[in-house]
């Protein structure tokens, strides 16, 4: 009967998400989502190697990769998380972390846990929780961050990255140390 169940749920999310999908408009592009599962525990509903592919006609991409996932028809709680971001300029944004959730209706995602964020502009940086809000195509975070570019440190509390122009904006309490 769990199996039963568990295999109704993740059709419901899969159905779910490809409709939202068709549905979709960000930023005038028509969304397509692509999921992908290496396999599934039966009695837990334990979802091992979950991929989501959510791309729109303007060529923005979110790559999301995680080792194992709890799948339901709103959000789904990951773990062991890699995601790119790439904007329509081409430029991506790496994000790894221990934990997280994707909201299918939203599109957005919470990272949390030892998050960290790579781009080849070069920058690095470290918090302990970043949010992604899809309509925006914005990371933020109201935590302590810590900034790396080119030999500069930069840290303090809170934070907004726009994914499309990469532009980082530290919100307050800001730290800085030049080597």
């Amino acid at each position: 009967m769990r199996e039963l169940f568990s295999t109704i749920v993740i059709i419901v999310f899969l159905a779910t998400i490809a409709y939202i999908g068709m549905q979709s408009i960000v930023g005038g592009g028509a969304e397509k989502v692509e999921i992908e599962i290496g396999k599934t525990e039966n009695l837990t509903g334990k979802v091992l190697d979950l991929r989501i592919l959510d791309k729109n006609d303007l060529g923005e991409v979110l790559k999301l990769n995680a080792k194992e996932a709890l799948v339901n028809d709103s959000v789904t709680k990951m773990k062991y998380i890699s995601a790119v971001f790439s904007s329509k300029k081409h430029k991506t944004i790496e994000i790894s972390s221990d934990t997280g959730e994707y909201m299918s209706k939203t599109k957005d995602a919470v990272f949390s846990g030892s998050v960290e964020v790579k781009s080849k502009q070069p920058f690095s940086l470290k918090t302990q929780r970043l949010d992604f809000v899809s309509d925006k195509r914005i990371l933020k975070t109201d935590l302590y961050v810590e900034y790396i570019t080119d030999g500069t440190k930069i840290s303090g509390k809170g934070m907004i990255i726009e994914i499309d122009t990469q532009n980082v904006e530290i919100l307050s309490s800001v730290d800085a140390t030049f080597n």
